[in-house]
């Protein structure tokens, strides 16, 4: 159906293709508006467990001056389960952070593909009015616009398939859309997401 509406109106395909990148990176910017509030609250509670077990570490000391000793063991036992508690949510903390740098990246890898396609459409455009212009097919032919055309609309169902996993918050979900997302040319290197 895409080969019918590229002959027919490949600019049109190509518009899509920008909007469809556009859909994908607005779910991907909801996805890290829901990890950075977790981050949030996950911080939030932490600050609260310490200061709980700062407050029982008072009470402790108080119920020892005054010699009461079922007080003092229910304020250990209140302290041990803090310091349970406490490294969750310090993993669940370093997760989301580790979860915002990677949308972040996601975000700018797809910002880039968007910019590239962005470009190509400029391109095509710009073909386009030389051909109306001058009444010249030689400088472009048919065959690099049937190319163009490929490559955009290739990039429009990798990166349609590759929305449809994102807006799934599975993690598994998430890494086929890492597949997708190599598959569209869009690859991590070092500390950076590239497209090729």
């Amino acid at each position: 159906m895409y080969k019918r509406w590229e002959n027919i109106a490949p600019e049109v395909v190509m518009e899509q293709s920008i909007r469809e990148v556009d859909k994908v990176i607005n779910n991907v910017r909801a996805i890290l508006g829901n990890t950075i509030v977790a981050k949030h609250i996950n911080t939030k509670k932490l600050s609260e467990k310490n200061n709980y077990y700062e407050e029982l570490s008072l009470q402790i000391e108080h119920a020892i001056r005054e010699v009461r000793d079922d007080l003092a063991e229910a304020a250990v036992s209140k302290q041990i389960d803090v310091e349970a508690q406490v490294p969750v949510l310090e993993n669940a903390i370093t997760a989301c952070c580790e979860r915002e740098k990677e949308l972040e990246g996601y975000i700018s890898a797809l910002s880039a593909k968007k910019r590239e396609l962005k470009d190509e459409l400029v391109a095509f455009r710009q073909s386009q009015s030389e051909i109306s212009t001058n009444g010249d097919v030689s400088s472009v032919t048919s065959a690099s616009i049937e190319a163009s055309m490929d490559e955009a609309t290739s990039a429009f169902e990798r990166i349609r398939r590759a929305k449809k996993l994102c807006c799934n918050k599975n993690a598994l979900e998430l890494s086929r859309a890492l597949f997708f997302m190599s598959v569209a040319g869009i690859y991590w290197l070092g500390s950076n997401w590239i497209t090729v």
